[in-house]
């Protein structure tokens, strides 16, 4: 008997949990277009990052300034790699999956770009 209620006490806090999620995703959507920025921001190769990241940053200022892309901001989510392939892969997996990117600029490394590349085809 003890085995069912804690069976059906671990499917309810699952199912409320999967709510809940659900919920604050909903609550979370905005109208912005969301573009992803993937660079060694730290490690050896953080001098390659840099100018990438400002310059990505500019050019979202500056279509943000002049109204966005058809009335609708762009939001940039910058993730580091440290030149890491697998961190670059991590990185690129949660901006397809978490932060939803439409598109992705970088790597700057040519070994995080290939492994990249393949995921984010």
């Amino acid at each position: 008997m003890a085995n069912s209620r804690e069976r059906r006490w671990r499917a309810a806090l699952l199912v409320g949990g999967i709510g809940l999620f659900f919920a604050t995703c909903r609550g979370r959507q905005s109208n912005d277009i969301v573009i992803g920025v993937i660079a060694p921001l730290t490690g050896d190769a953080a001098v390659y990052g840099v100018a990438p990241r400002n310059g990505a940053e500019l050019a979202a200022d500056e279509l943000n300034e002049s109204g966005g892309i058809q009335g609708r901001n762009v939001r940039l989510v910058i993730e580091d790699d440290r030149c890491d392939a697998k961190t670059g892969v991590s990185a690129a997996l949660k901006l397809i999956t978490q932060d939803r990117a439409v598109a992705i600029l970088g790597p700057v490394c040519s070994s995080v770009a290939m492994t990249v590349g393949a995921v984010a085809n």
